[in-house]
C-alpha cells in the first residue's frame, strides 16, 4: 500500500525520546509545561492535573470511608480499604488521584451534610499544607532565623557527666571553647541538655538539673546566639528562660510536664516537640508500632494541641 504525501519510513522508539518525568509540586509540573507551551498562569491552572496524590487517612468511620471510595470514583480516582471482616466499624483509607481530582470530591463533600464538609476540609488542609512553600521566620527572642531559606544547624552541649555523645562538660570555660568551636564551623544556634536521656538514663532531680544548666545558659547567653534547652520541666525552662535562654526543646512533646505549655505559652518562645514512646528509661525495650508514621503524627498533633 503507498502512502501518499507522508513519510513512509517508521519512527523507531528511541526516535520518540519518550522521558518518564517526576514532578511533586507545582513548581516542577508549570515548569515542565512552560518548555512545551504553556505560560506561566496556564501552567498554575493545569497544573493540579498533573501532581498525582496519595493521601492517608487512618481509622475512618466504615459508612465515610465507603463515601468517600464512591465519590472517589465517580471523579476518576480511587480508594483503597483493606479486607472488611465482619463488625468492623473503621478502616485505613488511601486516597489514590490527581489534585484535581482530589479538589473536585471536596468540593461535592463540602455539599454534603453530617461530617463530610469536615472530611472534605481536613483533605484539603493537609493538600494545602504539603504543596505550600515554607516562609516566614522562626522568632527566638531578639534573633529572627527566615524560614526555608537554609539548613539551621544546632549544636549539642551536653552538661551531664553521663552523656550519650560523652562530652560531659562540666567546666564552664571548656563549655565555652566548645561552643565557640561550634559557632566557628558554622553552627547557628546551640543546645543545652542537663539531663542525660540516652536509652536506660535514669531522671535527674529538679535542683541538680538547674544546678547544671543555669551557669551555662548565662555562660553562653554573652555569645548572642539562639540558645535553646532540652529540658521536659517546667521549672527548668521558666528560669533556663529568664537567664538568657531563647528556646526549649522536650523530648516528651509537652507530655511529662502537665505546665510545660502553658510555661512555653505564656513565654512566647518556640518550643521543639518531639516523639517519645514511655521514657528514656524504658523507651528502648521492645517498643512496637502497627503504623509507625500514623502513630508519630498523631502523637505530634496531640502535643501541638495541648
Amino acid at each position: 500500500m503507498e502512502l501518499h504525501g507522508h513519510n513512509s519510513e517508521q519512527c523507531s522508539p528511541a526516535e520518540g525520546n519518550v522521558r518518564v518525568l517526576v514532578a511533586d509540586t507545582r513548581e516542577e509540573v508549570v515548569a515542565e509545561m512552560a518548555r512545551v507551551c504553556l505560560n506561566e498562569a496556564a501552567g498554575h491552572q493545569m497544573a493540579p492535573r498533573g501532581l498525582l496524590r496519595l493521601l492517608h487517612m487512618g481509622e475512618l468511620p466504615l459508612a465515610l470511608a465507603l463515601e468517600l471510595q464512591q465519590a472517589m470514583r465517580a471523579h476518576g480516582g480511587e480508594a483503597i480499604l483493606p479486607p472488611l471482616a465482619s463488625g468492623v466499624k473503621h478502616a485505613t483509607v488511601l486516597l489514590l488521584g490527581t489534585e484535581a481530582v482530589v479538589q473536585a470530591v471536596c468540593a461535592d463533600l463540602q455539599c454534603r451534610p453530617d461530617v463530610l464538609p469536615v472530611t472534605a476540609a481536613a483533605i484539603l488542609d493537609a493538600l494545602n499544607a504539603y504543596d505550600a512553600p515554607i516562609a516566614g521566620a522562626l522568632r527566638c527572642g531578639p534573633y529572627l532565623l527566615p524560614l526555608g531559606r537554609k539548613t539551621y544547624i544546632m549544636g549539642i552541649l551536653n552538661v551531664t557527666p553521663d552523656s550519650f555523645s560523652g562530652d560531659g562538660l562540666e567546666s564552664l570555660d571548656a563549655l565555652r571553647r566548645r561552643a565557640e568551636a561550634m559557632l566557628a564551623a558554622g553552627a547557628d544556634l546551640l543546645d543545652i541538655g542537663g539531663e542525660s536521656t540516652r536509652p536506660g538514663s535514669e531522671a535527674v532531680p529538679l535542683g541538680e538539673e538547674l544546678r547544671r544548666v543555669l551557669p551555662a545558659v548565662r555562660a553562653l547567653a554573652e555569645l548572642r546566639v539562639p540558645l535553646s534547652v532540652d529540658t521536659y520541666k517546667s521549672a527548668v525552662a521558666a528560669e533556663a528562660l529568664a537567664a538568657g535562654a531563647t528556646l526549649i526543646n522536650d523530648i516528651s512533646g509537652l507530655r511529662f510536664d502537665p505546665a510545660m505549655a502553658a510555661t512555653v505559652a505564656a513565654a512566647g518562645v518556640p518550643v521543639v516537640v518531639m516523639h517519645l514512646r514511655g521514657t528514656p528509661r524504658d523507651m528502648q525495650r521492645e517498643p512496637h508500632y502497627d503504623d509507625l508514621m500514623r502513630e508519630v503524627c498523631a502523637y505530634l498533633q496531640a502535643s501541638t494541641a495541648l
